[in-house]
């Protein structure tokens, strides 16, 4: 029993240096196959996670090595706007800082509120205007009212997802599945 343990941590915690790698090579990948690399990046994003929780990190390693992969992801999507949607690039490069002060605040006090604090726009802007770009039938989200409309949704649902993520302190998984994810106890701090 203990052995069938021992290899499946190594197993899935080789399947998440897998993910992860695949993360950073969607950072490379946006700049030849842009859809591909989206579609691979957010949905890599999204499961992480749980290759992570069960391979022994805590929750605070986890965060902040994932964390560290979304900026080096949104730095590459930042690249990625200036070389083929200028127009929208100063706008993304102020929620770039946005969201990179937030992640140095967060890293600095390891204090997840600091992410509830700095919401993650560029995330939700950016798969909105490349969404909306890359698909002509969506040009229309950045058009006339449908673009603040566009803009408003892609906010609050960040906001709101920010909120449930980093201020409630839940997720999806264990909301709606009842399914605990099992991080690593921190180490005991002496005091």
């Amino acid at each position: 029993m203990v052995r069938h343990r021992t290899l499946l941590l190594k197993v899935v915690t080789s399947v998440y240096g897998v993910v992860a790698m695949l993360r950073l090579a969607a950072g490379a990948l946006i700049f030849l196959a842009p859809l591909p690399a989206v579609l691979a990046s957010t949905f890599l994003d999204l499961i992480d996670a749980e290759f992570a929780s069960m391979s022994g990190f805590t929750q605070s390693e986890y965060e902040r090595a994932d964390k560290t992969l979304d900026i080096y992801w949104y730095t590459s999507a930042l690249a990625y706007i200036y070389l083929t949607l200028a127009p929208f690039f100063p706008v993304f490069l102020l929620l770039y800082i946005w969201r990179v002060a937030g992640y140095l605040f967060y890293l600095r006090s390891d204090n997840r509120k600091m992410l509830l604090l700095f919401p993650n726009f560029f995330e939700n802007v950016f798969l909105l205007v490349f969404f909306a770009t890359a698909i002509p039938v969506l040009n229309f989200l950045l058009s006339g009212p449908y673009l603040y409309v566009s803009l408003g949704c892609a906010v609050l649902l960040k906001i709101l997802q920010e909120w449930y993520i980093h201020g409630a302190n839940l997720s999806v998984r264990e909301s709606l599945f009842r399914i605990k994810r099992r991080w690593r106890s921190p180490p005991v701090q002496n005091t």
